[in-house]
């Protein structure tokens, strides 16, 4: 069990979706962060400030919150209230569970219940629990995970990002910037440099396949290659490639062909791009070699009598291979609606 001092913090920046609470007056939205114990009482809460102006349905706040006494495998309840002339109101809360912030932190967008469209975004880290400290120190009943991530071509749902996305990183520049002359298939490259006196250093790279944007839009994280901790948020849009405009005219290899008539109950087989990043806390496999661990990912298909779809990464051969980093995206297919993807973590040795 570890000590009562554990502390978290929490950096609320902002939700979507939220609805309009007092019909005679304006909304003051306001957030508030709580530790939910293992009975489910809500504990040492922390609230932010209202929003006094601006778009008050998607507001911003921006603001870092601290919460003391946090135990490993506690959930973190955020509670949406709208603050009115007698009283606040809830809008709905969010829940964040342990082992999607401890220990490697959390950055992301949490549904809000109670709203079906609304989301709330934000960013948790435990003190004391970074990546570099031993995994004895951080909690050792939580797994070991990697960083993966799954995006069906052909298969978003709800509307294309907002172009208003205030994510935070280390370094925040939040710039617009214009391509012209972009070809379908082809992928976005990120170049990270460091201007000195002398000219610019290569910090890393960062690449987004177009399948991942295309034809629906992208918003989120990608690593850094080069840097393993390291990742790059971004959005991307094509501009005249909305959602609802999404038709075989545009591309039709990304086009989910063979979709019957309404009512028609059809399979429609799909594509996908899995990003396999990186992983924490891995064991040491080989005592007389060293570890080259890999990862295979196939689609657990619902048909016994369909063939195996299974991916696999390179070895990783140096570095630190106890937190492995990969950085390989994989055009997984066929993929049908319903069925499961299984990650494997091997360590491939001399027999």
């Amino acid at each position: 069990m570890a000590s009562p001092g554990n502390k978290l913090k929490v950096r609320v920046i902002r939700a979507e979706g939220l609805q309009r609470m007092n019909k005679f007056t304006s909304d003051h939205p306001y957030v508030t962060c709580g530790i939910k114990r293992a009975d489910g009482k809500v504990v040492t809460k922390a609230d932010t400030k209202p929003v006094m102006s601006g778009d008050k349905l998607n507001p911003i706040w921006d603001e870092m919150l601290e919460l003391e006494s946090w135990q490993p495998g506690e959930t973190l309840e955020f509670t949406v209230y709208d603050r009115g002339l007698l009283g606040s109101k809830t809008e709905g809360k969010a829940e964040l569970p342990a082992e999607s912030f401890h220990p490697h932190g959390f950055q992301g967008m949490r549904p809000i219940n109670g709203l079906p469209d609304a989301k709330l975004f934000v960013e948790v880290q435990a003190v004391g629990a970074q990546d570099g400290e031993p995994p004895s120190e951080q909690d050792p009943g939580l797994p070991t995970y990697g960083a993966v991530e799954v995006q069906a071509v052909g298969a978003q749902d709800g509307e294309p990002p907002s172009a208003q996305y205030p994510e935070l990183a280390t370094s925040f520049q939040d710039e617009m910037l214009e391509l012209e002359s972009w070809q379908l298939g082809e992928t976005l490259e990120f170049t990270v440099y460091d201007r000195g006196l002398l000219g610019s250093k290569t910090e890393g790279k960062a690449l987004l396949p177009s399948e991942f944007f295309y034809p629906n839009g992208f918003q989120g994280m990608i690593a850094i290659i080069g840097l393993p901790d390291a990742k790059l948020s971004v959005e991307v849009q094509i501009v005249g490639a909305q959602s609802e405009e999404a038709s075989p005219e545009q591309d039709p290899a990304l086009t989910t062909d063979g979709a019957g008539e309404a009512g028609e109950n059809v399979a429609v087989p799909q594509r996908l791009g899995v990003s396999i990043l990186q992983a924490h806390g891995l064991n040491h496999m080989n005592n007389f070699t060293g570890d080259n661990p890999y990862v295979t990912c196939e689609v657990k298909h619902l048909d016994p009598a369909a063939e195996m779809t299974r991916v696999e990464t390179e070895a990783v051969a140096e570095g630190d291979t106890s937190n492995p980093f990969w950085g390989e995206t994989h055009t997984v297919e066929p993929w049908f609606a319903g069925e499961s993807l299984e990650f494997t973590v091997y360590d491939k040795g001399l027999v």
